[in-house]
């Protein structure tokens, strides 16, 4: 069974601390590949924040270039909007054959979230997840929360009898980068070493996020 991993975001843009932890979750889980899905349209998060799809597709194509496992997809862009995670989902996992296996990577401050989301329960009947941590949220408030969603604890993971899905959770603390304060220094013109280098060099010739 191949075991695939699947990145969504903004990407608004995307920086080191997306690939780390990408790169994490591939060796930790045993990945054969990572997706990146940025999101379209976005519910939850104001247009006018948002450079186009376009742009930030072209930016995660070059920031991926030179990797062997990680790729882009831009299924998001053939949603209504605004674009859902289930609504992706369903594009990705039902028309793929059962020989793959899903894995959704997300830090744990939007998964602690995932009540809210729309359709919750069949997005966790879609695909396991593997969680990252984050400074200032415990691994106890993870374990009551996916307890309250059914799943058990097995070792170094947490299983669901009835959905046969697991989450996964990464201890390891990868670079947080805040994508807004990251948009604060490209206005200002403050030299970020936080972005891939084409990637910088992209919104420098399109004149993205103020430059």
């Amino acid at each position: 069974m191949k075991r695939i991993g699947l990145f969504g975001g903004t990407f608004n843009p995307v920086h080191c601390g997306h690939l780390e932890l990408a790169e994490y979750a591939r060796k930790e889980i045993n990945l054969e590949a990572v997706i990146f899905i940025p999101s379209a349209s976005p519910p939850h998060k104001t247009a006018h924040h948002i450079e186009l799809f376009e742009h930030r597709v072209k930016m995660l194509r070059l920031a991926l270039k030179d990797s062997d496992y990680f790729s882009v997809s831009e299924v998001e862009g053939l949603l209504s909007s605004p674009s859902y995670s289930i609504d992706m989902l369903d594009q990705i996992v039902q028309n793929t054959t059962n020989v793959v296996e899903y894995y959704f990577i997300i830090g744990i401050d939007a998964f602690l979230e995932i009540h809210l989301w729309k359709q919750f329960e069949e997005v966790l009947n879609s695909v396991h997840f593997i969680v990252a941590a984050r400074y200032r949220i415990t691994r106890d408030k993870m374990e009551r929360y996916v307890s309250d969603l059914g799943y058990e604890k097995k070792d170094q993971y947490w299983y669901n009898v009835r959905n046969g899905k697991s989450i996964f959770y990464l201890e390891k603390m990868v670079k947080q980068v805040s994508s807004s304060e990251l948009r604060d220094k490209l206005v200002n013109t403050i030299a970020i070493e936080t972005l891939p280098p084409a990637v910088r060099n992209y919104i420098d010739i399109h004149g993205l996020y103020g430059r």
